[in-house]
């Protein structure tokens, strides 16, 4: 299972791809919280961050900062 990441600002409270950071691993056998740590690990972010739903994908906010960042996956 492969992991798409998508990092970026927030405005009103939406995603606004000002900037963006995106960046794909293999997730395979990876429960969604070690998914979640090396998504962060990988961006150099810390801290606790507000978590949607892992259905279909992921999605995780960090007010303070005015961010976001997505997860989706894929089988190949």
């Amino acid at each position: 299972m492969i992991a798409h990441v998508e990092y970026t600002d927030l405005f009103s409270g939406e995603a606004n791809y000002c900037w963006v950071k995106r960046f794909d691993f293999d997730a395979t056998g990876m429960s969604d919280s070690q998914i979640v740590r090396h998504a962060k690990s990988e961006l150099g972010i810390a801290g606790k961050i507000s978590r949607y739903g892992f259905e279909d994908g992921c999605g995780l906010a960090r007010y303070f900062d005015s961010t976001v960042l997505f997860i989706t996956f894929s089988e190949v």
